[in-house]
């Protein structure tokens, strides 16, 4: 008798289905169940190109609305709404037939977990059917909420009524209570891969091109929760001042980007694809390898990943795993704390984001408590840790021993 957990998100591994933390959580989860020796079967929005089914790194990968992707290849998100009807529609009887009754034949455990808004009509669903064929009691139904957006659209009643709410940090517990939710709390966890040295060979002409300049880097969508125009404003104080950051960037593809390099220019940052003497702003144009992304983390001076509002907190975290020096904000980033581990800001103010900048930049003493500090908290949240505090919530809400 084992435990066969069926967990469903719009994101996962493929490049088409990747947007943000939701696949690092969901595709880390998994792999981090496969590794513990759980059956994991993920079940999101793939790439039409790509098998309806296979197995990766012991997971069972189900690709979902392939057809409906086809005509829309930009990605996970693009044609959202008919994605949408067909997760709620044919998921439910699919995973039951194909994945729940089966696993329950064999005398597994089984769980199902759904991630984020777009899920809750088919885990409603997916409760219905059970309780037509009496499994609803041998089934446990789980929902985390790792974020606000689309809260709205959600039916809270009926959700609550079928399923556990979980969620990824005390900030999203606490927003979650106006909808009449009382969460439980399991943060995210790290891969493996999180702790890996980067490439630093990857990184070494950014690193030699900056010369003694400080090195700045922020990685997030171009969203206005991300403080994405703090940080601009932030580095053009400390060029006004006599630095000389330069602050290397990666967005995405999203329309407010224009407005921030905008901001940008209007501050007399000099932008630019490529490092170079006159060049205050790089504006990488490709996604980053992450064995790149791992060295960036521990080369920059500073990783400015403050955000408005940040359900949890990803990168400030990974920059932690590698030693690096976050700047991160205080809504969901627990895991944070000032002078200790990271530095962390108090306002949205760009003069503060300075004031922190300064101090890394004249304090190496300080700055390397910071690094170490860091280290030593993101061991705490690897996957193998975390799973040991999902386990035991579920056990207790489940009333599974």
């Amino acid at each position: 008798m084992g435990r066969h957990i069926f967990l469903l998100a719009m994101e996962g591994p493929d490049p088409y289905a990747t947007v943000g933390g939701l696949q690092v959580r969901v595709w880390g989860m998994a792999r981090a169940f496969a590794r513990h020796g759980d059956q994991v079967t993920l079940t999101f929005v793939g790439d039409p190109a790509q098998p309806g089914r296979e197995v990766r790194q012991g997971v069972q990968l189900w690709r979902w609305g392939q057809r409906i992707s086809q005509h829309n290849p930009k990605g996970v998100y693009e044609g959202e709404e008919a994605k949408l009807r067909d997760l709620a529609e044919s998921w439910p009887q699919r995973v039951l037939a194909d994945g729940i009754e089966p696993a329950l034949g064999q005398g597994d455990q089984v769980l199902v977990q759904a991630e984020d808004w777009q899920t809750v009509p088919a885990l409603i669903t997916l409760s219905g059917l059970l309780a037509q064929r009496g499994l609803l009691e041998r089934v446990p139904l789980l929902y985390n909420s790792n974020q606000l957006y689309g809260a709205d659209r959600i039916d809270w009643l009926a959700l609550n009524r079928v399923a556990r709410v979980f969620t990824v940090s005390q900030y999203m517990k606490m927003r979650l209570q106006k909808f009449g939710v009382d969460a439980v709390v399991v943060p995210n966890g790290l891969d493996p891969e999180a702790f890996l040295p980067g490439d630093p060979l990857l990184s070494a002409p950014l690193s030699q091109l900056a010369g003694k300049r400080p090195l700045l880097l922020k990685v997030a969508r171009f969203d206005p929760q991300k403080s994405w125009i703090e940080a601009i404003r932030a580095v053009a104080i400390m060029k006004s001042e006599g630095f000389s950051p330069l602050f290397f960037i990666r967005g995405d593809s999203e329309p407010y980007g224009d407005e921030v390099l905008a901001e940008a220019r209007r501050l007399g940052l000099r932008i630019g694809a490529t490092v170079g003497r006159n060049i205050d702003l790089v504006v990488h144009p490709q996604p980053i390898l992450p064995a790149q992304l791992r060295a960036l983390y521990r080369m920059a001076d500073a990783v400015l990943a403050q955000s408005e509002i940040e359900p949890f907190g990803y990168v400030g975290l990974e920059t932690m795993a590698q030693g690096g020096v976050a700047v991160v904000g205080e809504t969901g980033e627990y895991y944070a704390r000032h002078l200790d581990n990271a530095f962390v800001v108090n306002t949205g103010e760009p003069s503060e984001i300075v004031h922190h900048l300064k101090t890394a930049i004249s304090r190496p003493d300080l700055v390397a408590e910071i690094r170490k500090g860091g280290e030593i908290s993101a061991q705490r949240y690897a996957w193998a840790h975390i799973l040991e505090l999902w386990a035991d919530r579920v056990s207790y809400v489940t009333g599974q021993r």
